[in-house]
């Protein structure tokens, strides 16, 4: 568990909060003969711990993943996941989508995408930090708002 600790008035000093927070990691491999090292290795380097490393090896088609919904049960908010990759969450847009609106929405999470700095959302839950060039990716996964 990692402490972050929040300044009440914005600065550096005065009173501040604690604020425990999980941090979490997924892989997923389509199948047993994948390799998931890669995604294992950029977890480690962002210090999640490996006791809440979560992995599953088989295809997201329906995404029926046991893993992936075991750590969905044990997130709570103010949570911290890293994925390598966007396309952990899901095949297409509609299952990403679904899945980050669960993920941030629903469950009060934050997401962090090794791959792509850019999709993190400790800089703001609704995407709208990213620049114009980056819109359409925000606008995917927030569904179109």
């Amino acid at each position: 568990m990692q402490e972050v600790k929040t300044a009440l008035d914005g600065s550096a000093e005065g009173g501040t909060i604690t604020i425990s927070t999980n941090v979490y990691g997924y892989v997923r491999v389509s199948t047993r003969e994948q390799n998931e090292d890669r995604q294992l290795i950029a977890l480690r380097d962002a210090d999640v711990p490996e006791c809440n490393i979560f992995l599953d090896k088989q295809s997201g088609k329906d995404f029926q993943l046991p893993q992936y919904k075991k750590l969905v049960r044990k997130l709570k908010k103010d949570d911290l996941l890293y994925i390598k990759s966007i396309d952990r969450l899901g095949r297409n847009y509609e299952e990403i989508q679904n899945q980050w609106r669960v993920l941030t929405k629903e469950k009060g999470i934050d997401i962090v995408v090794l791959d792509m700095p850019l999709l993190d959302t400790r800089r703001g839950k609704d995407l709208g930090h990213l620049p114009q060039r980056h819109r359409v990716t925000g606008a995917v996964l927030r569904g179109g708002e």
